[in-house]
Order: C-alpha cells, then sequence, then structure tokens
C-alpha cells in the first residue's frame, strides 16, 4: 500500500539518526499521512492528509480516475488555475457579457478565499463557508450579498468545475456536492395605476416619452427597444417582432479609446423571436417617430445622417446609447416623485401584472414576454394572479351546476 507516515519536525528531530519506519502506527497529533502513486502511475505524490482515511481514498480515486482515462492532477493545480483555463478555453458558446459577468463574480467574491486552494485540498466545507460569509458579512458599505448573486456565483463554479471534469483536467466536482444557496424569489415591483399617471405626466413631451410608453405597452426589454429596426415593426398589420438585442460589451473606458465596441447586437435573452401585437396608442407613438425622423434627416447636414434603420436614434440617425433610457426614466420618475425601487424595467413588469390581474392568459402573457417557460411567468407573476385556484374551482362548480342543477340541489335525493 503506497500511504506512508510522513513524521512532523518533532518526531523526526527525536528519531535523528535512526531508521524511520513510515509504516509504523501514527502516535503524534503533528505528523501527516502521504499518499504515493503505483509505479504504473509514475509513483507520484498525491498529497499530504491529516487522516490515513484520507490518503488511501486519494489514492483509490487517482486509481479510478487512471481507469477512466484521467491522468493524475499535479499537486500543485489550483482553482485559480481552473478557473483561468475554463475562462479561456471553456466560454466560447457564451456572449460577450455573459463571459464578462462570470469573471466578475469568480474575481471579485471568490477568487481570493478559494484561488489559493489545491484541486486535491479543495473541500466542501471551504466552498459552504464562503457562501455563508457572502451572504452574512457587509462588503465595506454595502449590503451582503443577495441570495440569488450568491446562487449565481455557485452555478458559474458548478459550471466551471463540471467543464474540467469533461476535459478530464480533474477528476471530480467538488460544487456539484455543495447545496446550492437559497435565493428567494423577489416580486417584481409594478406601477400602480396612479404611478403610472404621474409617470407619464412627467414624461410628457420629452425626448424619451415614445421610448417609455412603448416600453409598457410592448413588455420589450431595454435592450431590445434599443436594437429595434423598422424592417421588424409592421404598422398596416399593428405587430413588432423581437429579433435582437443591444448589449454593452463592458470594455473599459481605456479599451474603448483603443477602439473596442462599447455595445454590440445579440439575439434575445431566450434566444427566440417573438411577435407583439400593437394596440392603437403603440401605433400612433410609432407613426409620430417615423415623422421626427424624417425631419431629422431633412435637417441633418448633407452626408452627416447615417440611416441605420434603428428605431429610436439620436437626431443624426445613430442607435441610442444603451443607458441613455435609464438615465432619462430616472430623471422623470425622480420628477414624478416615484420611489428609486421603480425603475425602468418596472414598465415590463408593469404590463405583466396588469395584464394578469385582469384576466390574461398565461401563456399569452409568457409569450408577449418571451420567457422560455411559463413557469417564469408564473414564478414572478404568481402573486398578481392570487385567487385564482378560487375562481377555476368556482367556476367548475358553477358548469356543473348548469348541467345537473336538480342532483346538486337536492343533495342527489
Amino acid at each position: 500500500m503506497s500511504v506512508h507516515i510522513k513524521p512532523c519536525a518533532r518526531c523526526r528531530r527525536a528519531r535523528k539518526g535512526k531508521p524511520i519506519d513510515k509504516r509504523g502506527r501514527k502516535t503524534c497529533v503533528g505528523c501527516r499521512w502521504i499518499a504515493i502513486a503505483p509505479p504504473k502511475l509514475g509513483r507520484k505524490s498525491l498529497g499530504v492528509f491529516g487522516t490515513k482515511e484520507e490518503a488511501s481514498a486519494a489514492l483509490q480515486q487517482a486509481l479510478v480516475n487512471h481507469r477512466r482515462g484521467i491522468d493524475l492532477i499535479p499537486t500543485n493545480l489550483t482553482v485559480f488555475n481552473v478557473m483561468e483555463r475554463y475562462f479561456t478555453d471553456g466560454t466560447a458558446d457564451l456572449s460577450i457579457t455573459t463571459k464578462h459577468r462570470y469573471r466578475e463574480l469568480w474575481s471579485i467574491l471568490a477568487k481570493d478565499a478559494l484561488g489559493s486552494h489545491t484541486i486535491a485540498g479543495l473541500r466542501r466545507p471551504h466552498v459552504t463557508a464562503l457562501y455563508a460569509e457572502l451572504a452574512r458579512k457587509p462588503r465595506g458599505k454595502r449590503k451582503p450579498l443577495a441570495g440569488r448573486t450568491v446562487l449565481h456565483l455557485h452555478r458559474v463554479l458548478h459550471r466551471a468545475f463540471k467543464w474540467a471534469v469533461g476535459e478530464a483536467i480533474i477528476g471530480a466536482n467538488v460544487f456539484a456536492n455543495v447545496p446550492p444557496p437559497k435565493a428567494s424569489v423577489s416580486e417584481a415591483r409594478a406601477l400602480g395605476l396612479e404611478e403610472a399617471k404621474e409617470l407619464f405626466t412627467a414624461a410628457k413631451g420629452t425626448k424619451y416619452e415614445a421610448f417609455l410608453l412603448l416600453a409598457l405597452l410592448t413588455a420589450a426589454r431595454r435592450g431590445e427597444l434599443c436594437a429595434l429596426k423598422w424592417e421588424s415593426v409592421n404598422l398596416d398589420a399593428g405587430t413588432v417582432v423581437i429579433r435582437s438585442s443591444l448589449a454593452s460589451t463592458r470594455a473599459t473606458r481605456k479599451e474603448r479609446d483603443a477602439g473596442a465596441p462599447g455595445v454590440f447586437l445579440k439575439g434575445t435573452k431566450s434566444g427566440k423571436t417573438r411577435t407583439i401585437p400593437l394596440d392603437v396608442d403603440a401605433i400612433e407613438t410609432l407613426r409620430r417617430i417615423k415623422v421626427r425622423q424624417a425631419a431629422d434627416k431633412l435637417a441633418a447636414v448633407p452626408g452627416t445622417y447615417a440611416d441605420q434603420g434603428f428605431v429610436f436614434t439620436d437626431r443624426l440617425g445613430h442607435a441610442v446609447k444603451l443607458d441613455a433610457p435609464t438615465k432619462a426614466f430616472r430623471e422623470i420618475a425622480d420628477a414624478a416623485g416615484l420611489s428609486r425601487q421603480v425603475t425602468l424595467h418596472s414598465l415590463r413588469h408593469s404590463f405583466a401584472s396588469w395584464s394578469l390581474a385582469n384576466g390574461g392568459d398565461i401563456i399569452a402573457v409568457q409569450r408577449v414576454l418571451g420567457h422560455s417557460v411559463p413557469s417564469t411567468t408564473l414564478n414572478l407573476y404568481g402573486h398578481v394572479v392570487e385567487g385564482g385556484r378560487e375562481k377555476a374551482v368556482a367556476a367548475a362548480s358553477d358548469a356543473l351546476r348548469r348541467s345537473v342543477p336538480t342532483q346538486l340541489a337536492t343533495g342527489g335525493n
């Protein structure tokens, strides 16, 4: 058996000049156990462990991995090494923004705590302790992380190690054995009708009045409206097709000054296109935008107007900056005296909440929102249709009473 005692410094001094029985019984709490791979695996050290059982387990795992075709993990391979390899080779299928977010979560929240651990030395308690600290400990002046953010970090780490296992870089995914952090589903913050009245009163005549109105009437996301082109709008049929979204590359100012793009066009969040019907107010709003763009084009110095086909543009035809609608909304919302909890995204929530509260079909609302499955819509807006079960039972009971009134009325006698 290739498991031996590694004497501590005190034991080595006590046995100086005497042969050391590495296979002998461990009698000192300071001594450790070392596992050595057999000759067929190159007699490499598998690490130093606190107990004989841990060392034996590491040896057995090395033999199992060898049979699976997985090479011995270098004893100095760290979590940092695996994560860097993942970001370099394992994220080709991710968008630029997703890659940036994944690296941000790793670098800011986990690299210092987990990065220096060797793969052989990383244990479940290391991970659960980090999650507990992130959820409990304030970060400077900031509050502790929300459970959803900690859960997102867990998913990034789990995905990276799953990829590393698939690439035979490591033998096991420790994050597969860590319970995912709990994240409560927060209710979406929708506008009340009085709040909506105050908001659009304050927005009247501003540059982004039309943007806010269409955000509410179509439930489209900010990036989707910024990327919307006239070729996707059919005013005669009264429809708009959401095909793409404008997203930030997260490039720094220095990178943008060097020529890196600040935004790029990508697919929708679900990866699917969706067709949204337009009501008369939305159609009229889009017609006014067309008229204004035609006037801007005539007023521009010849050769300066860049007609790229976007619905929402500046006076020279360029797509609006991605953060411009958000800043404009905040100014308008503040002028209307609305809570800081109300955001531009609240217009999308308002569409869903108002529709469902007034009897809208959950499948139809899901399709307008662009959620992949109806359960996502229900998780976010289930509180809006509270009492739906009672209504369903009452509807079934009414139907039954109409079909067999005598039996129900007499109790079957």
